[in-house]
């Protein structure tokens, strides 16, 4: 039996309020893990296990890293339960500030992406999230809430999101038909060895339909 099954059955078989007592046994099993065995350890946690485990992170002896897997995998696990609901959402953002993992905010990031995030969500992310990836992806988000609410895209707007390369977004807001026409010169056919020719090529292709 891996040293993770053993953890797991500790964190199952004991209730929540014995969870404080046995974290002694927990950090002697997870000392004993070597630094791959302690980044794994999430995937072999049942999901009983992972919110337990998760709930003791801070008082454990897991290197910085597995509780960085840790914090993810709990969060998407979460995530898939229940869905990114505001009281989630100041959990996550509690985390995040006190912790700064990449991979918390690569969550947001990809709830973004995947517009499951609400104007009033992301508000509240701007405020705590610093990460450079998160800022691009919420300027794009911010653009298609506009183009789905109807707004045309100036000139100033597309050059905006051509600087950040956010191509999907742009694709997008032209399926939309939420690009002014006088920005639609901004889209060009790229010449043979320009960056990220084959997208722009499209978005040019898209913009001239």
């Amino acid at each position: 039996m891996s040293k993770g099954i053993e953890l797991n059955r500790l964190l199952e078989s004991s209730n929540e309020e014995q969870l404080g007592a046995e974290l002694q046994k927990m950090n002697s099993l997870i000392s004993k893990m070597d630094t791959h065995e302690q980044l794994g350890l999430a995937g072999e946690l049942s999901n009983i296990g992972l919110r337990r485990l998760y709930s003791l992170m801070n008082g454990t002896v897991m290197v910085q890293g597995a509780k960085e897997h840790l914090a993810y995998a709990y969060f998407v696990d979460r995530i898939k339960q229940q869905g990114l609901d505001d009281e989630l959402l100041a959990e996550l953002l509690q985390a995040y500030s006190g912790t700064e993992f990449l991979a918390i905010a690569s969550i947001l990031i990809d709830a973004l992406k995947c517009d499951v995030m609400t104007v009033s969500q992301l508000e509240a992310a701007e405020k705590i999230v610093i990460d450079q990836t998160f800022m691009k992806e919420a300027t794009a988000f911010k653009y298609r809430v506009a183009a789905k609410a109807g707004v045309l895209l100036n000139r100033e707007d597309i050059k905006i999101l051509l600087n950040l390369r956010a191509y999907s977004t742009l694709a997008f807001v032209l399926d939309e038909n939420a690009v002014a026409e006088a920005a639609l010169d901004l889209f060009h056919d790229p010449i043979d060895g320009e960056k990220d020719k084959k997208m722009k090529r499209a978005l040019f292709q898209k913009a001239n339909r």
